[in-house]
């Protein structure tokens, strides 16, 4: 079977080979995409976590991005606008891929407790006080997998028509 080629362009050089793409099989479910660079995050924020690749696909094909199904559980963020459709319009030496990273905000109960903290503080600072909230900052470290794309082929033609009813079916 001859494997299909898909060019791909690093804009940065790593000693870690982590975000380097490996070659696909029939057993690969999905590729995993790797962070080019730390991400930090606190409660409800948001980014364009840069991965420093650019890929020319292959006309008549396309790439769905998605989660990995840890990523939620382990560093408590969500992949938006997933599954993230990329086709061959976004294949120029500059279209770099990035990945739209959201940390989750905090729950009732998270909240209940930061206010539990700030009213019982003996903080004297301001400092002190701050402090106290330096684990609600993650760092995801580059070279971490927290998404996923597959190469899909783009849809056939259709033509959509018009109708006033369906026709009825009996075992429905």
């Amino acid at each position: 079977m001859n494997k299909k080629i898909i060019k791909v362009k690093y804009h940065t050089k790593f000693k870690n080979k982590a975000h380097i793409l490996r070659g696909v099989t029939d057993k690969d479910n999905a590729i995993d995409l790797c962070l080019a660079e730390d991400v930090v995050l606190g409660y409800g924020e948001y980014t364009l976590a840069n991965t420093c690749i650019s890929l020319e696909l292959p006309k008549g094909y396309k790439a769905r991005l998605m989660p990995r199904s840890s990523t939620f559980n382990k560093w408590g963020i969500t992949i938006v606008n997933s599954p993230a459709l990329i086709d061959t319009s976004y294949s120029g030496n500059e279209d770099i891929w990035k990945i739209g990273v959201l940390r989750r905000g905090r729950t009732d109960l998270e909240v209940l407790e930061l206010l539990n903290f700030i009213s019982n503080s003996s903080a004297k600072k301001y400092e002190e006080l701050i402090s106290g909230f330096k684990k609600d900052i993650i760092t995801i470290p580059a070279g971490t997998a927290i998404a996923q794309f597959e190469i899909l082929s783009v849809q056939e033609e259709w033509e959509f028509k018009e109708v006033d009813k369906f026709p009825l079916f009996l075992n429905r």
